[in-house]
């Protein structure tokens, strides 16, 4: 069985959470482990999104916000939900989601790939290119040496956001500090590597690129499975409209994709 899982940090991202879980419910149903991992989360969305999936298994991870003033901190702290996640899941392959994503097609066929943790990488046709991965999207293949892995991955994020603001390392060739620290365990930045996989403690490291599992442009192919919303995407769904990041005119598709789904949720 395949375990989809995510997490929430307050309240400000319920109709990305909404929209994730009715794209994973429409493709498969309660033929997958499905886990919300979240922390100050208003109680009404928690009854709302139980009522609604019956089979879902979301839970309070006690995990504070931290140093939300800052707020990569907050945000690349997600490796700690997604230890206490792998954890708390009880499938055999689990697929950490960011919680702006959404499943478009079934991953099945990826999950026939040979990997221990698969993760995401740019291309040439990708944006912001000085930031070569994406851990908005990761698959493992469950093992005590994977549980150990994750564990470790935490440890590095923990440390470098330990830091005072001043003092921390320089991760800007990276993105945020999960992608920094992931980028130090892989010990590359070349796309070839990435493709061909890296060796790890014993582990295999294989990456796909994004716009397979980690679509966040304004673009869907045949082969993409799973979109991103990220940044750019936050102000044309949920607030100001469509912009010249994000314009009307390639955009348009996407943009009705996620509120079709939006709209299913709130007529369930």
């Amino acid at each position: 069985m395949i375990s989809f899982c995510t997490s929430i940090y307050g309240d400000k991202y319920i109709p990305h959470l909404y929209v994730l879980l009715q794209s994973i419910d429409e493709l498969y149903g309660d033929t997958v482990e499905v886990c919300v991992a979240y922390s100050n989360l208003s109680t009404e969305v928690v009854a709302e999104v139980k009522s609604k999936i019956p089979h879902i298994r979301i839970v309070d991870t006690g995990l504070p916000l931290f140093d939300t003033e800052i707020a990569a901190s907050s945000i690349s702290r997600k490796m700690n939900f997604w230890l206490f996640l792998l954890n708390y899941s009880k499938s055999d392959a689990v697929v950490f989601l960011d919680v702006d994503t959404v499943v478009v097609k079934p991953i099945n066929g990826i999950l026939q790939k040979t990997f221990d943790l698969l993760f995401t990488y740019k291309t040439d046709e990708d944006e912001n290119l000085r930031w070569p991965i994406n851990t908005g999207v990761v698959m493992v293949k469950r093992s005590e040496d994977i549980i150990n892995l994750v564990k470790e991955w935490t440890d590095i994020s923990n440390t470098a956001l330990d830091f005072a603001a001043g003092q921390r390392p320089n991760h800007h060739n990276w993105g945020g500090i999960d992608q920094y620290t992931l980028g130090k365990i892989l010990g590359t930045r070349e796309i070839k590597d990435f493709a061909a996989g890296i060796k790890y403690k014993g582990l295999l490291l294989s990456g796909i690129p994004c716009k397979i599992m980690n679509e966040t442009r304004c673009v869907f192919t045949e082969d993409t499975r799973i979109l991103h919303f990220k940044g750019l995407w936050h102000k044309v769904l949920t607030g100001d409209g469509f912009n010249k990041n994000r314009p009307k005119d390639k955009c348009l598709k996407l943009y009705t994709k996620w509120k079709n789904l939006y709209r299913k949720w709130v007529n369930r």
